[in-house]
C-alpha cells in the first residue's frame, strides 16, 4: 500500500486549484498499474493506497478526484473506501456513553468515536478476498449506511481515505494492511 501525506501548501489550496495535483497523482498511479509494479499490484490483486490527514484536509476530494481520473482512462479500475463509514452511529455513541454524561456525541469525529476494530477487520477481509461491501457516512442521516460502497475483484486500485487511518498509536493495527509506506508531498 502506498501512503500519501499531503503538504501544507496542498492542504491550504482550494479544490479547483488542486486539479494539476490530482492529474499528476492519477497519472503516477496509472503508470504504476500499467507497468505492473511488483510492489504495487499483480493481475489478480489490487494496489491499495492510503490517504490520511486531518479533518477538512481534502482527503475525500483527493480520493474522489483521483478515482474519477483513473476510471476515465481505465473504466472501473478504481474505487474509494472511506473511513467515515466507520463512525459509531449516534445510537451506538449514546449506548457507550455513561448515563447523562453526554460526552461522546458532541465529540463525534474524535479518534475514539470511530469503530477502528470494525474498519481494520473489514479492510483485512476485503483485501484478502479482493471484494467486499463497506459502509459509507451519510451526511443527511448523520450516520453510517451499511453496504454503501463495494470493492469488486475488477478493481485494480483501492483508495482508502480517512482522518485517523494511519494514526501513530494505531500503527500495529494497520501494519498488515500497509506493507509499503511511501511518505511524501503531493
Amino acid at each position: 500500500m502506498l501512503t500519501l501525506a499531503m503538504s501544507a501548501a496542498a492542504l491550504a489550496s482550494p479544490d479547483a486549484r488542486m486539479s494539476g495535483c490530482y492529474d499528476r497523482l492519477a497519472g503516477r498511479l496509472l503508470a504504476r498499474l500499467r507497468l505492473g509494479d511488483a510492489a504495487a499490484t499483480s493481475p489478480e490483486r489490487p494496489w491499495w493506497v492510503a490517504i490520511a490527514g486531518g479533518p477538512g484536509a481534502g482527503k475525500s476530494s483527493l480520493a474522489s478526484a483521483v478515482c474519477e481520473r483513473v476510471n476515465a482512462v481505465s473504466p472501473g479500475a478504481a474505487v474509494v473506501l472511506p473511513m467515515d463509514g466507520f463512525h459509531y452511529s449516534r445510537a451506538e455513541l449514546r449506548a457507550l456513553d455513561p448515563p447523562d454524561a453526554g460526552s461522546l456525541l458532541p465529540r463525534r469525529g474524535s479518534p475514539w468515536t470511530f469503530d477502528a476494530e470494525g474498519l481494520c477487520a473489514s479492510l483485512t477481509r476485503a483485501k484478502a478476498a479482493s471484494e467486499g461491501r463497506l459502509p459509507v457516512y451519510c451526511r443527511v442521516k448523520s450516520d453510517p449506511v451499511p453496504d454503501g460502497v463495494q470493492l469488486l475483484p475488477s478493481h485494480k486500485l483501492v483508495l482508502v481515505e480517512g482522518n485517523y487511518l494511519l494514526l501513530g498509536e494505531e500503527e500495529e493495527r494497520w501494519a498488515p494492511l500497509l506493507p509499503l509506506k511511501c511518505l511524501g508531498s503531493v
